[in-house]
């Protein structure tokens, strides 16, 4: 059963007020040519903030990350498009906040590599494309230690990771000082 699946059920269960409907719109991953297999949909009240909207839900059948759609993001206020994308709204309070004091309010979601963690993102490659590899490129011999030194850091801190044995894609470095 799927995350969506479930989060229908349960809103169910705790009998939060939601309509239930037979979907007639399709979904497509991105990418993909095939429409994901909808089960139904249902409405319910979303709240952030002070921005209370009636939301559409669409159920699917199987596994996936739930998604919220551009309206509905747009009309809760936590996607912005257009001139005033950097500008910060709401209270008069937060209008004021500089990028520091926003930075020390919200050390949270400001801090760190900005790693999705506990998430192992799938590539889907056409079956149908042949594999490319380009041969590797002289590093620069003043470079090598730093370009050590930062390999190092990226296994460290779990950025990328180390391939054992041959690979059908290989793409060449390119150091940037």
């Amino acid at each position: 059963m799927s995350l969506i699946e479930r989060l229908g059920k349960s809103l169910k269960i705790q009998r939060i007020r939601c309509v239930s409907e037979r979907a007639t719109k399709q979904l497509y991953a991105y990418g993909s040519r095939e429409p994901l297999e909808t089960i139904g949909k249902f409405t319910a009240k979303v709240e952030i903030g002070d921005r209370p909207i009636d939301a559409d839900f669409m159920v699917n059948k199987g596994k996936g990350r739930s998604l919220l759609s551009k309206s509905t993001a747009e009309q809760l206020g936590v996607l912005n498009i257009g001139m005033d994308v950097n500008s910060v709204r709401g209270s008069d309070e937060l209008k004021t906040l500089t990028a520091d004091d926003i930075q020390k309010r919200f050390p949270e979601v400001c801090s760190g590599i900005g790693k999705l963690k506990g998430y192992q993102a799938k590539i889907h490659v056409d079956p149908n494309v042949k594999p490319v590899a380009q041969s590797s490129r002289r590093v620069p011999f003043a470079l090598r230690d730093k370009l050590e030194m930062e390999i190092q850091r990226l296994l460290k801190d779990d950025i990328i990771e180390s391939v054992e044995g041959p690979t059908p894609w290989v793409s060449p470095l390119v150091i940037i000082p």
